[in-house]
């Protein structure tokens, strides 16, 4: 079974919490393996994941600092209407 049908089992099997936990392991270990950060994604939005909003810092040092945190190499961004609005290019800037 591959690690993405470790989570895929986990979430099938109304284990959100635990595939949540198993998903950032794994992600963690495998930066670049953009099916499991698409699955993280998902598990996110499940959950509303405002443990992951950031307030008072600019959106492009947000980004960067998160994505040290977690190691990755890349990002999926989900952002509000306003966010998007107000700062597009400054989470553009981020990736240049």
């Amino acid at each position: 079974m591959s690690e993405n049908q470790q989570v895929m089992a986990l979430i099938q099997g109304g284990q959100w919490q635990q595939a949540k936990e198993t998903c950032v392991r794994l992600c963690q270990a495998s930066a670049n393996d953009a099916e499991l950060w698409f699955s993280l994604a998902g598990i996110n939005a499940r959950f509303g994941a405002m443990d992951e909003v950031i307030f008072g810092t600019a959106a492009a040092e947000a980004i960067v600092g998160q994505m040290e945190r977690l190691r990755a190499a890349r990002a999926f961004l989900m952002v509000s209407g306003t966010l998007n609005r107000q700062a597009k290019s400054a989470a553009h800037s981020a990736f240049e």
